[in-house]
């Protein structure tokens, strides 16, 4: 729109005119001051004062510029300011107003462009031409009708005594404010952005209201992004993708589609538009969000600009490099080709051309990004013949959203160790193999195999997972859409969060799954955690219980598995909850629970329970007798006693807390520090290995006192005490001299290193000087050397004596 504008003042200015008036001095005229056929009229820098009306037509001009332009006195002309029959007015930086009420008719063909200029009247402004464009403007007038056929508004304050009336065929407002409502006469399509206005009454005609959205794009580390492309999808649909790019500081601005107000004759409606989905691509990362623009509510003020940020995914990269060759990158013949980010700094490499792994070779790739450029159309990664794929802390993509795709033939490998590959298929066959470790790995993209090994640990996958062959097993893992296994799976603390079919014989412990479906070949064993917690009758946990699981077939009890309660009670063990197999499932989850244990040649017992295995359970055993001891704590202290500090100073203790005396740790327990005859106490909390660290204040009176350390587990309701006791002795407290931060030993040995200093200075000078004088003397008088060591010894003595 600004490009109209700026080829509108072209046209204005460049018209060979009959005429042109140029004023530079205060001036005032009288009567009707009419411009036609082809006149220039160009008032500048003065303050302009005009008694009558004016009549611009005829492809006449006036232009005001840097001027104040006053109205006095109306005579009879039917506006005080009409510009019709291709006339063109131009306010730039200038003020027009009127002492009385005036009326401004721009009419027929006519233009207006005001630019960062002020109108006021409290008479009638009414703009029905051909063309108005008003910038940064301030309008002022009673009442305010537009009309033409094309108006252009930007960051322009519209005041009127009345309701504003738009009517016209090509309207576009930005930025503006009305300061009564706005009434649409005219059935036309009007697009406001960022507009600001009590209410808008629709007569007949379309409105689409767009607000301003500023875009944040940030890596995940908070730094701005710049150069990123931004796709805005309609959340809904129904509406065309927008395509934006961030600039050096990481920000990007776009005007979408928020609200559609219309009136077709049967009454105003108003359709909500404002649902978005925006998806931020840099450097081969991605990210994305939902947002939704505010609405227009009727009677109330229209909310403006709305902010969204968007945190890239994956780490982007503050430098950037190219491969030098813009061709297919081989590796073979046990090459290695290692991409090394160090020290964890941000580095990408952008490779144009497929990647090729084979005949052992290995591309490896450490703390950075891998970024696949598209050559043929396609973004690939092929590995085969015992080639490997290593990744650690990485991130391997296709450029800029590119679709990449991996492949893996004749026993290749992929590792993965807390990295990601976002691709669009992951495809593996003839014996290659999948390897993953840690806790954060993410296979983005569809996951196809017959292949000979799948051994994953904390990864997440997003896509379709098809498995036509090979060992599968999977441990903290998340499958998030529909999984195939067709061959030997197992599966271990695992989720599912779609559907899963099996066809092979699978192992299934404590998985979590939406739906599962058994092919003709399956045989599924499904395994819960059954939990076990031993107390004694006061409800304190038993250490040291033996626990024995059997289990429970036809009424009968087969021991199963045994084990021993830890410092808090508990064992768990891994039981068979259900058997899939030849088209039939069999429920085998029917378990008995009991505990025992030796108290002075006593064996004592617990209760029975029996559970079913159908989901993870925790069953409580308790003994009935007191005689078992309780469970308590033990605190250990590392610090050297007695502990001699001074008044008022803090002193830290460093200590552990084990269980029952022993070497288990007790994690997230409350320690306690008091001090005998003085008020205060001091908290801490021992870590994973209870060990802790509490700072105390000492006591301002100089004497002995006895430090009492308490460790307090709230949740099995135990404590226990650091033994023996801790002496703590407080002693006076020496002066500290501000301007002598150094104690009396070392400012000791200070001064003896600034003698020493000074001496050897003294030695040095003197024997300098004695080489000067014997030089000098020399040379001058020509006499022996005893001669000019006589002479120099006197001068020293000499000056000594002054």
């Amino acid at each position: 729109m600004h490009s109209r504008l700026t080829l509108m003042l072209g046209l204005a200015l460049m018209l060979s005119p009959l005429v042109f008036v140029s004023m530079h001095a205060d001036s005032q005229s009288y009567g009707l001051l009419t411009l036609q056929g082809y006149e220039n009229v160009h008032i500048q820098n003065i303050d302009f004062k005009h008694t009558g009306s004016v009549l611009i037509r005829g492809n006449a001009t006036l232009v005001i510029e840097n001027s104040t332009f006053e109205l006095i006195q109306n005579f009879d002309y039917q506006y005080d300011i009409s510009v019709i029959e291709h006339g063109t007015l131009i306010l730039r930086n200038a003020n027009m107003q009127s002492v009385k009420s005036f009326n401004i008719n721009i009419g027929e063909e006519a233009t207006i462009v005001f630019e960062s200029s002020m109108l006021k009247t409290s008479g009638t402004l009414r703009i029905d031409g051909k063309n108005a464009f008003i910038i940064e403007s301030k309008i002022n007038s009673g009442i305010l009708v537009l009309t033409a056929d094309t108006i252009f508004a930007s960051s322009t304050t519209f005041e009127s005594a009345n309701a504003a009336s738009i009517g016209s065929g090509d309207v576009e407002i930005t930025n503006c404010t009305f300061s009564k409502p706005i009434t649409i006469t005219e059935a036309h399509e009007y697009t406001f952005t960022n507009l600001t206005a009590p209410s808008i009454s629709i007569l007949s005609g379309k409105v689409t209201l767009k607000r301003w959205v500023v875009f944040t794009l940030e890596d995940s580390f908070g730094v701005p992004l710049s150069n990123g492309k931004i796709e805005i999808y309609p959340y809904l649909g129904g509406g065309e993708k927008v395509t934006v790019y961030t600039s050096e500081s990481g920000y990007a601005i776009v005007s979408l589609p928020s609200d559609i107000l219309n009136n077709s004759g049967g009454g105003q409606y108003h359709n909500y538009v404002g649902n978005y989905r925006a998806v931020a691509y840099a450097g081969g990362s991605y990210g994305e969000v939902n947002f939704s623009l505010p609405y227009y509510r009727e009677g109330g003020q229209i909310i403006k600009t709305t902010y969204v940020s968007i945190s890239i995914n994956a780490m982007l990269p503050r430098e950037i490099y190219f491969t030098p060759t813009p061709h297919d990158l081989l590796i073979r013949d046990h090459q290695r080709y290692v991409i090394e980010g160090g020290n964890g700094s941000e580095v990408a490499y952008l490779q144009e051309g497929n990647i090729r792994i084979f005949e052992d070779g290995v591309l490896e790739v450490n703390n950075g990004m891998l970024s696949i450029m598209e050559r043929d159309k396609r973004f690939c990664i092929i590995v085969e013949d015992n080639g490997s794929l290593i990744l650690n802390n990485a991130t391997v993509c296709g450029y800029d959203g590119g679709k990449l795709e991996i492949y893996l033939f004749d026993n290749a490998k992929i590792t993965m160790k807390d990295s990601k590959l976002l691709v669009e298929v992951l495809e593996m066959q003839d014996n290659s193999m999948l390897y993953s470790s840690g806790k954060d790995n993410l296979i983005d993209g569809r996951l196809g195999a017959s292949c000979r090994m799948i051994n994953i640990e904390g990864i997440s996958l997003s896509k379709e997972v098809n498995v036509i062959s090979g060992d599968v097993r999977a441990c903290n893992a998340t499958f998030f859409s529909n999984s195939t296994f067709r061959s030997n799976a197992t599966f271990t603390d695992v989720i599912f969060k779609s559907n899963l079919f099996l066809d092979g014989a699978s192992d299934l412990s404590n998985v979590s799954v939406n739906s599962i479906t058994f092919g003709k070949n399956a045989t599924c064993e499904r395994k819960w955690w059954l939990n076990v917690k031993v107390i004694n009758g006061g409800d304190r946990p038993v250490e040291g219980a033996r626990v024995i699981l059997q289990k429970i077939d036809n009424l009968t009890e087969t021991d199963l598995a045994e084990g021993i309660t830890d410092a808090k009670g508990s064992v768990r063990f891994l039981v068979l909850g259900e058997i899939y197999a030849y088209g039939e499932r069999i429920f085998a989850g029917n378990y008995r629970v009991t505990a025992e244990i030796e108290r002075e040649n006593k064996l004592l017992h617990t209760n029975a329970v029996v559970t079913a295995a159908n989901q993870n359970k925790i069953v409580i055993l308790k003994f009935e007798e007191h005689v078992v001891p309780p469970f308590y704590l033990t605190v250990f202290i590392s610090n050297r006693r007695p502990i001699t500090a001074e008044q008022n100073s803090n002193v830290t203790l460093h200590g552990k807390v084990t269980y029952n005396g022993g070497n288990t740790p007790a994690e997230n327990v409350t320690i306690k520090a008091t001090i005998l005859g003085y008020e205060g106490a001091w908290y801490a909390i021992t870590d994973k290995n209870g060990m802790f660290s509490i700072t105390i204040l000492a006591p301002v009176e100089k004497k002995k006192y006895t430090i009492n350390v308490t460790a307090i587990d709230s949740t099995l309701n135990i404590q226990g005490c650091a033994e023996p006791e801790i002496a703590l002795n407080v002693v006076e407290k020496k002066e500290n001299n501000s301007f002598l931060p150094y104690s009396e030993e070392q400012i000791k040995f200070i001064l003896i290193g600034l003698l020493i200093g000074i001496a050897a200075i003294v030695i040095i000078v003197r024997h300098l000087s004695l080489r000067r004088y014997k030089t000098v003397y020399s040379k001058k008088k020509m006499i022996s050397e005893e001669e000019a060591l006589s002479w120099i010894a006197e001068q020293i003595r000499t000056r000594g004596e002054k």
